[in-house]
Parts: C-alpha cells; structure tokens; sequence
C-alpha cells in the first residue's frame, strides 16, 4: 500500500483545518422592518450587522452593528438600532455640540502643539485645525460617519473619520442614551 506524504507543513495543515472549520459555518439572519436583515457570519455569532443603512439627519448610510453573547440581538438593542437609524435632527445638533467642545478644549490645542515639530508625521498647520465657533461648522474637520456599535447592555456609540488625523477617528459613547465620553480613537 502507497502512503501519500502531504507538502503542507504540520502547522500549516492545521491553519487550513481551523479556516475550514470556521468558513463553514453558515450566517444567520434575522429581518426587521425597519433595518432589513441583520446578519452574523462569525462563528460564535456574536457580532450581528445591517447593510448599510440610513441614519436619520446625520443623512448617511452606515452599517449599524450589535455585539451579542452569541444570541440574536436583544429587543433592547434592537432599539437602540432603531433609534439610531431615526436619529433626530436634535439629536444630530447634540452630537455636533459634544465633538465641537472635545475639539476646542482638548483636541485642537494638543495637535496645534504638533506643528513644525518634526517627530510628528501629520504635517499640520493652522488652517488644518479651524477655530470651531458653533457645533454646526464641526463638519469642516469631520470626513464622515463610519460605524454605528450597539454593546451587550444596547449603549451605542457613533466613530467619524476627521480631516487632520487619518489615523484616528472621534467616538461618541452614549450609556443609557446618555453621552458617556467623546475620545479620539
């Protein structure tokens, strides 16, 4: 009887087994009116999204994601997702307010330290950091809404891409509807 000698290395063989055990797990879906289907294809499924979907007056469209314990998302952060994607011009108005207040306060005079100093590669300069005098100009150095994430305990926070960090982005935490933090991430 020939024996068949595998070329894949042992370590590499057992990559592949796990990648195959995991890819085949089937996703699972759930539909909603509103949100239309609600996804997890993670193994475990403990991460559940949208397609991309309309947020309310922030007028973009974003997937809106709700980690779970492996369960199908909870009513409770179903409607945070709802509230999320009907989100309030008041609302929005409140969410310009806190991230215009973290920038003046903390964030603009940090990376205005930055200029000319040459251990730092964002190469900025006063025009990349504008005096922010009412929330509603904070899109001068807002890109866009990246993702919405709704916890285990259905508190949501909101990321936004900025013009003078690529590499980090403003959070907004909210806990029981209520703002918890505004970081940069």
């Amino acid at each position: 009887m020939a024996s068949v000698v595998s070329s894949t290395p042992p370590a590499r063989r057992r990559l592949i087994r796990s990648v195959s055990r995991t890819s085949a797990v089937p996703p699972k879906t759930i539909t909603h009116p509103l949100l239309g289907a609600i996804t997890t294809q993670c193994a475990k499924h403990e991460v559940w999204t949208t397609a991309p979907v309309r947020i309310g007056a922030f007028d973009c469209l974003v997937p809106i994601t709700a980690w779970t314990k492996g369960e199908e998302p909870t009513p409770q952060q179903i409607a945070a997702m709802v509230s999320m994607h009907g989100a309030t011009q008041e609302f929005k108005e409140s969410v310009e307010g806190y991230i215009r207040d973290t920038y003046m306060e903390y964030d603009r005079p940090a990376y205005r330290k930055t200029i000319g100093d040459p251990r730092f590669k964002h190469n900025l300069s006063e025009l990349d950091l504008p005096e922010i005098k009412e929330p509603s100009e904070i899109w001068r150095i807002i890109g866009r809404m990246l993702s919405v994430d709704v916890d285990e305990q259905a508190n949501f926070s909101l990321s936004f891409t900025t013009t003078f960090d690529v590499e980090h982005n403003f959070v907004l935490r909210f806990e029981n509807g209520e703002l918890l933090d505004v970081v940069m991430e």
